[in-house]
């Protein structure tokens, strides 16, 4: 397994900023949703399984910023896109519980998942990833979107710990909150997202999931990321003092 020192990247996020005046004018709201329809296939050509990439708030927002949304730090590697746009000014709520709620609705989820099989979130055409890959042969994306998240959960604990970094950071940072078996998790979700271009391309189709990711990953994937979730909950509560 090679060495690993965090995600290499793998998809595209743009952030917009609304001003005041657009978000009260419908019509603008409406040339803005088709702008970024428009735009999703420029974005899958650089990820055909992307799964998220506009990030929408408002100048409001900013006012009272949760930092989990998009962590301040991410801006300073970040590339403006309109000439003309004025640099972005954040009032970020420290220590917001957000980071932690997110932690909690996932873990139900994954919970879920161990009961039925079925882990229910970011389904494709209506279906939803299966547990121990028994749906291989039409669940790529879904499993894309299960690894990102995994990958997240680093930035997700410096965020509930106010501490919030940039992703890459976070995997420097957080590792010593985890245990060994819960950073394996997180380091093989990272190597079959570095690796996918290379063994895929970015014309990946279909949806099966191949044979050398479900190697890496192994088939315990969903009880996995319930011990991962369970024990990240367990440290942010006693960093915090709860």
């Amino acid at each position: 397994m090679s060495k690993f020192n965090g995600p290499l990247q793998s998809d595209v996020d743009i952030f917009i900023v609304l001003k005041d005046s657009a978000v009260e004018d419908y019509m603008k709201l409406v040339e803005l949703r088709n702008v970024c329809y428009k735009a999703w296939d420029i974005f899958k050509e650089i990820s055909p399984l992307q799964h998220h990439g506009f990030i929408v708030v408002t100048a409001k927002d900013l006012l009272h910023y949760p930092e989990y949304y998009m962590p301040p730090a991410v801006f300073d590697y970040s590339k403006k896109i309109l000439d003309k746009q004025s640099c972005i000014s954040f009032n970020v709520c420290r220590r917001d519980s957000g980071a932690l709620g997110n932690l909690k609705a996932r873990l139900d989820v994954i919970l879920m998942a161990e009961k039925t099989g079925v882990y229910k979130h970011h389904p494709k055409k209506g279906k939803y990833l299966k547990a121990r890959f028994a749906n291989s042969d039409d669940s790529m994306y879904q499993l894309y979107c299960f690894l990102g998240y995994i990958m997240l959960i680093p930035s997700l604990y410096m965020s509930s710990i106010g501490k919030s970094c940039y992703k890459r950071d976070s995997f420097i940072l957080a590792k010593h909150a985890f245990s060994s078996e819960s950073w394996s998790l997180i380091q093989r979700a990272s190597i079959i997202r570095n690796n996918w271009e290379l063994e895929e391309g970015v014309k990946y189709t279909g949806n099966s999931i191949p044979l050398w990711v479900q190697g890496i990953l192994g088939d315990s994937y969903i009880i996995e990321a319930k011990h991962l979730m369970k024990e990240v909950i367990l440290n942010i509560n006693r960093y915090n003092g709860v």
